[in-house]
Parts: C-alpha cells; sequence; structure tokens
C-alpha cells in the first residue's frame, strides 16, 4: 500500500471526466491516454466529481460513488435520489450532495455514512456551496438557504430576487 505521497504524486496530471453514459474516465493530463475506466452505474447529467486525496466522489444518476482515484475501485457507494445537475462538494472530513429535488445529505468521506439530511421545497438546478461550517444553496425558485454543515440545521433563508439555476459562490 503506497503511502498518502507517493498516491498524490501518481494521480496528479490526472484528468477525470464522467460521462452521460455512465462511465468515469481517467485520462494522462500530458498525453491523454486513458489510465482507467470504470462503470458508475446511471448517467452522469452535467456533474462534476469532486476529488479530494485519492478519492473522487460522484453523483451518478441515482448514487453517490467514492471511487479510488488510482485504481478507480469503487470503495463505497450511497443511494441519492436524482442528483441531476448537482456537483458533491467536500469539506473536511464530509461530502456534501444534493438532488434535483431539493434533497441535500451531509455523508462521511471515508464510510458514505449520512450526517444529515435537509429537505428543500424546491427544484435544485445547481450544486451546494461549502465555506466556514455553511452549507449555501439557491434554487429554482430564487431562494438562497444557509445550512449549518456540521448539523444539516436550516440557519436561514433570503429570496434572491429572481430564478436560480446555479450554483452559489462563498
Amino acid at each position: 500500500e503506497p503511502c498518502g505521497w507517493e498516491v498524490a504524486v501518481r494521480t496528479a496530471g490526472t484528468v477525470y471526466v464522467a460521462t452521460k453514459a455512465g462511465s468515469l474516465v481517467a485520462l494522462r493530463l500530458g498525453n491523454g491516454t486513458e489510465r482507467w475506466r470504470v462503470d458508475v452505474g446511471d448517467y452522469v447529467a452535467r456533474t462534476t466529481p469532486a476529488l479530494s486525496g485519492n478519492t473522487l466522489f460522484v453523483a451518478a444518476g441515482y448514487a453517490l460513488l467514492a471511487i479510488d482515484a488510482e485504481t478507480g475501485v469503487e470503495r463505497w457507494s450511497v443511494p441519492l435520489r436524482f442528483a441531476g445537475s448537482c456537483s458533491p462538494v467536500v469539506d473536511g472530513n464530509l461530502v456534501y450532495a444534493a438532488t434535483q429535488e431539493g434533497h441535500i445529505s451531509a455523508f462521511a468521506i471515508e464510510t458514505g455514512e449520512e450526517v444529515w439530511h435537509y429537505r428543500n421545497d424546491n427544484l435544485l438546478f445547481g450544486s451546494p456551496a461549502v465555506a466556514e461550517g455553511v452549507v449555501v444553496i439557491a434554487d429554482e425558485a430564487g431562494v438562497v438557504t444557509a445550512i449549518d454543515a456540521r448539523t444539516g440545521r436550516e440557519m436561514w433563508q433570503r429570496p434572491a430576487g429572481g430564478e436560480a439555476f446555479t450554483t452559489p459562490a462563498i
């Protein structure tokens, strides 16, 4: 088993791309040769994998998967409602995943265990943003919601003044 820095060196210079057909592909940055390809199940609809250490997190249709970035081997998978265009976001030891139906969950990055779940009443087309212990979402009704990143409790909601189909920036 290589130590962390060896894995980081080997995974550096790698491009990870998820396809609508359900593949996650690792390509060498320098020349584009394929390192590995894995089937992640249901199609990936406009989501971007999140990389943390040597683990990739990908929302693939109706599942959130943790994939070893060096080998492409699945570490864990948890069911989701339809992820749609919501990409996972990693902060500290949690990965946050939202669904198009307005569900947001925090999962332990090592095990996939759900730490908390929050339900928004509107559709989400952007990913959550996380900073300073706060998860922020903006929904199709134009409502911005701040959620405590540790507990999943709603902190506040404010209208943005128009529909939001994007990911907030903090």
